[in-house]
C-alpha cells in the first residue's frame, strides 16, 4: 500500500497555520511547528506529533487540505483503516500510527474520518511534497 504526500502544513504559533512544500522532520515532530518537543529519556512518546489526513476523506465531506489542521495529507494511501501501532514511512522517517483525531460534538457522518496522529519513531530528514507514503508493518 502506497501512496504520496499532496501538502503540508506547520503551526509555528497558535492559530497560524502555514503551508509549506518542504518541512524538516525528527523525532518529536515537525522541527518548524509550535508542538515540537524531542523526546525525553524516560519519558513516554508523545503520541500526538503529527497529524495525518487523507485527501480522499477530505473531499468526501467537501474539505480542503489544511482544513483539519493536520500537518499532512496524503493521497492513495488509506491510514485511516490501519490500527494503532502500525508503522509507515514518508520521504525516509519512518512513523508510528496511534489514534485518530475525535472531537467532541464532531458530526457522526465524519466521526473517524479526520486524520490520524502519529509519532516519528526514526529519521531526520526533510519530507517534501510528492514524496512517497508506504505502509511497512500493519498490526
Amino acid at each position: 500500500m502506497s501512496g504520496k504526500v499532496v501538502a503540508l502544513f506547520v503551526s509555528p504559533s497558535k492559530g497560524v497555520v502555514d503551508r509549506k512544500d518542504e518541512v524538516e522532520v525528527r523525532p518529536g515532530g515537525f522541527v518548524q511547528d509550535k508542538n515540537f518537543a524531542p523526546p525525553e529519556e524516560g519519558k513516554e512518546v508523545n503520541k500526538r506529533q503529527v497529524l495525518i489526513t487523507e485527501i480522499e476523506l477530505l473531499k468526501k465531506h467537501s474539505m480542503e487540505p489544511g482544513s483539519q489542521k493536520e500537518n499532512i495529507t496524503v493521497e492513495g494511501v488509506d491510514l485511516n483503516s490501519q490500527k494503532p501501532g502500525a508503522v509507515f514511512e514518508i520521504g525516509g522517517v519512518t512513523f508510528q500510527l496511534h489514534d485518530k483525531l475525535c472531537c467532541k460534538g464532531e458530526k457522526e457522518s465524519i466521526k473517524g474520518e479526520r486524520g490520524v496522529f502519529a509519532s516519528v519513531v526514526e529519521g531526520s530528514k526533510t519530507i517534501k511534497v510528492g514524496d512517497s507514503v508506504a505502509v511497512k508493518q500493519q498490526q
